[in-house]
């Protein structure tokens, strides 16, 4: 069994482009991919699975242990595993390792590709890997140069040997070839022109620049993965899921998860349909629906539908993106109205980072005193954000409330993984057993 993890001192050191490379070289050699990108990062994923390979999220904020070994009895089912790892190597909540690419690394036992740079430094390079290595429990097992002439390889590898032992994989020069980004992040790969071959020209650079050979054999892993018990739903029942140019933000493993435990999901689109009808549920997740308000906002249709919908019992998730469609407003443009309040977007984000919600009464995913974790992304504010939960940083600092949270509602700016937190998944569950089909 093959995997490797890919990470690097800093963001911005160019962990996706190469491994997006490596992804697309093993497909060239006929090897089955399983992918993973450590974090709440929706984005990465979309880009592997759009090159064939089996694209998930690793989590150790989000999910149990339990869910993630889980995860990766999925992903060892294909012939190589390759995660790419957030922000630098070490960095985790806080000032802390926790949740960070280091610490999955050392919990999947899986070797650690280091992404560097030669770039203007000499000896010193041994020195900054040298850290890396020594500051704390890694599996780092080799290092890629990135931004460095190939013709330096053997300068750079008789320094990297020296001072830490560890093999050089390849020297890849600087390359013009970066992906576009925009407020949250990436752009998903339908949005960018010329994906495949941008996605391509990185095999290439991978081919041409990094033994890919050698690289492999210091990949080797024994399996970690364990499979969960399932209690599938005696028969299916079916959710409504947003599903458009607005809303995208969701974690495969979930859908995939709650598909395999009964839910049927059933895909439509918020910018222009009604809601479906023999629904027990319905799930809006996150995305851009600020650039898309005018089409939303002559939806009417829809936000009567939900509305009824909601009175009538049925079960709604809204979060992020989802939660901004039900404010009256986005921007000043019409919205579903399903609550009050106006979201509107500002160049800076707003809250960030991994946080608890924590629940005081009984509600569609929580009842009083259980809590769970979520994650916080947006550039956008709304003036009502709802107060039915309290939120904190793991640490407990930075208490605020938020959300609505109903017997048969959550909808909000924190992002839930409801699969990963028991908690979520079962109270999910057992409210949509508990829903009347919704027929209009």
């Amino acid at each position: 069994m093959k995997r490797m993890l890919l990470s690097a001192g800093h963001s911005g050191a160019g962990k996706t482009s190469i491994t997006m490379g490596i992804i697309g070289a093993l497909i060239r050699r006929n090897m089955t991919v399983a992918s993973a990108k450590i974090g709440p990062d929706y984005i990465d994923p979309m880009y592997h699975r759009a090159l064939g390979a089996y694209g998930v999220n690793l989590d150790r904020h989000l999910m149990g242990d339990d869910y993630i070994l889980h995860l990766m009895a999925q992903l060892e089912k294909k012939d190589v595993i390759v995660m790419e790892g957030a922000m630098g190597y070490y960095d985790g909540m806080a000032t802390t390792t926790a949740c960070s690419a280091a610490e999955m690394a050392n919990f999947t036992k899986t070797p650690t590709l280091f992404i560097a740079s030669g770039r203007g430094k000499g000896a010193s390079l041994g020195a900054e890997l040298q850290g890396f290595l020594n500051y704390g429990e890694n599996t780092i097992a080799g290092v890629i140069l990135n931004h460095t002439k190939p013709a330096m390889a053997p300068y750079y590898e008789k320094i990297i040997k020296e001072a830490t032992g560890l093999p050089l994989f390849g020297c890849i020069p600087d390359l013009d070839r970066d992906l576009p980004e925009r407020h949250l992040g990436l752009h998903r790969p339908e949005e960018i022109e010329n994906f495949r071959a941008f996605a391509e020209n990185w095999a290439d650079v991978v081919e041409n620049y990094v033994d890919l050979d050698k690289l492999l054999a210091a990949c080797e892993a024994k399996s970690v993965g364990r499979e969960m018990a399932m209690n599938p739903l005696r028969k299916k029942i079916p959710v409504a899921i947003a599903k458009d140019e607005a809303f995208f933000f969701y974690y495969e493993d979930v859908l995939d998860d709650l598909s395999e435990r009964g839910v049927e999901w059933i895909p439509f689109s918020p910018l222009a349909d009604p809601l479906p009808k023999g629904i027990c549920g319905v799930y809006l997740g996150g995305g851009y629906p600020e650039l898309h308000k005018e089409a939303l906002a002559k939806n009417t249709a829809l936000a009567r539908d939900l509305k009824t919908f909601a009175e009538k019992g049925g079960v709604l998730i809204a979060e992020g993106g989802g939660f901004m469609s039900l404010l009256e407003k986005i921007d000043g443009s019409e919205a579903f109205g399903f609550f009050p309040g106006e979201a509107k977007m500002n160049d800076r984000l707003q809250h960030f980072g991994y946080q608890m919600i924590n629940a005081e009464e009984d509600g569609l995913l929580l009842k009083a005193g259980q809590s769970a974790p979520v994650h916080e992304f947006h550039y956008s504010g709304a003036d009502e954000e709802g107060d039915d939960l309290l939120i904190q940083k793991p640490n407990g600092r930075g208490k605020r409330r938020t959300a609505h949270h109903g017997k048969n509602i959550y909808a909000g700016y924190p992002q839930l993984h409801l699969s990963g937190n028991e908690i979520l998944r079962e109270n999910f569950l057992e409210a949509l057993k508990e829903a009347t089909p919704w027929q209009g």
